[in-house]
């Protein structure tokens, strides 16, 4: 009897340690985020706080041993831009289930009372409900010991919804890369990705989107020049449209009312780079639309687009018109509009994807062929059109 309870004095003596921190650990935590509503690729900052343990105490951080300061935060879509990269899940753990695909940081609270995020709404959002949750690790102790990283999993302390706006909308993604070997000891290189969201709504023009909004969501940008005496180096910090179409028009499939091609002309987007001043480069002004050659080069048809960019103005007097005058010009825009589509769809605007309902996307390429090696100049260019049902 006295081996059995010396036996069970050493179990005790052993978890106390472990359990005794078990009182100040973490349950639940408040979410809060800036915006509850977001449109595709947007971003808003979200407030994790008022951390509370059993009984809805107040948790506070034991220096001593760090008992649940580590807070893990996931999203079932989108992308969160803040914390440290975490994916050692573990099904068993969760009171919840979590899809692999979803997009997971960690951090650590510490002497902090909150943790402050951005997340980023995803580009192609086919929900209308994004899930934030918050998780507790179950590891303890510095980050020193134990990396952020290798954390384990944990259990849930709270989750929130947001919500998405799932409206029309184009996508227009753009991607440069440049790279130039100007002798034996100097390159050149430079590399672009702009992301562009166009919010439309139907317009009384047929077959065709009024543009509502146009967002830049995304500008990445990096030059060098490097040398055997110099390095230098430029970032894009910003980009904004310097003019753009008020439309977006469909090409349909005669036969089926199907979208077969959209016309979108070049989005100009104006550029600042904060840096050095780089020779040959980087571009001030990058066109976020089709990059392959359109080898048919109708000058007539051309000459009808330029004939659009004026019908289809805004027309600040269109209130003031008849209803036989407004009748006319809707007329006069459909036939320029049909004879246009037939010939103008660049193949880059030529659908080659989606679910011919509600997506459809399409995408071009572009390299120069004078270049081989290491040398190279190349573009691509992405679409995809959301329409809501």
């Amino acid at each position: 009897m006295r081996t059995k309870n010396f036996k069970w004095l050493c179990i005790v003596a052993f978890l106390y340690p472990i359990c005794l921190p078990a009182q100040n650990i973490p349950l639940k935590v408040d979410i809060k985020a800036e915006k509850q509503v977001l449109r595709p690729g947007e971003t808003t900052k979200i407030i994790l706080n008022n951390f509370r343990t059993k009984n809805n105490r107040p948790y506070v951080t034991d220096t001593a041993v760090f008992v649940g300061d580590r807070i893990i935060v996931s999203c079932s879509a989108g992308e969160i831009l803040d914390g440290t990269e975490w994916n050692n899940y573990d099904p068993e753990k969760r009171t919840l289930t979590l899809l692999q695909n979803e997009d997971s940081k960690i951090f650590f609270l510490g002497m902090n009372d909150n943790i402050e995020f951005y997340y980023r709404a995803p580009l192609r959002a086919t929900d209308p409900e994004v899930e934030i949750s918050a998780y507790c690790s179950l590891t303890n102790g510095s980050v020193e010991l134990h990396p952020l990283e290798k954390s384990e999993d944990g259990y849930i302390l709270n989750k929130s919804i947001l919500k998405i706006l799932l409206n029309t909308y184009l996508l227009l993604q753009y991607k440069e890369e440049k790279q130039e070997y100007l002798g034996s000891k100097t390159v050149y290189r430079h590399d672009i990705n702009a992301v562009v969201r166009i919010d439309c709504e139907p317009s009384a023009i047929p077959n065709s989107l009024s543009v509502k909004e146009l967002k830049v969501l995304e500008i990445q940008g990096i030059a060098e020049r490097e040398s055997s005496d110099e390095h230098l180096v430029a970032r894009a910090t910003t980009a904004e449209p310097s003019a753009y179409n008020r439309l977006v028009m469909l090409s349909l499939n005669p036969t089926n009312g199907s979208v077969e091609g959209i016309m979108y002309t070049q989005v100009p987007l104006r550029t600042e780079w904060r840096g050095d001043d780089i020779p040959e480069g980087p571009p001030d002004v990058i066109k976020g639309g089709p990059v392959a050659e359109d080898e048919r080069g109708s000058l007539g048809a051309r000459y009808e687009g330029s004939i659009l960019a004026d019908e289809f103005g805004n027309f600040p007097d269109r209130g003031k018109m008849s209803t036989e005058e407004r009748q006319r010009l809707r007329e006069k825009q459909a036939k320029l509009l049909f004879n246009f589509t037939e010939t103008q769809v660049h193949p880059d605007f030529s659908v080659k994807g989606g679910n011919n309902k509600t997506f459809y996307s399409g995408n071009g390429e572009w390299a120069d062929k004078n270049k081989s090696g290491r040398n190279y100049y190349k573009k691509t260019f992405k679409w995809e059109l959301y329409l809501q049902e």
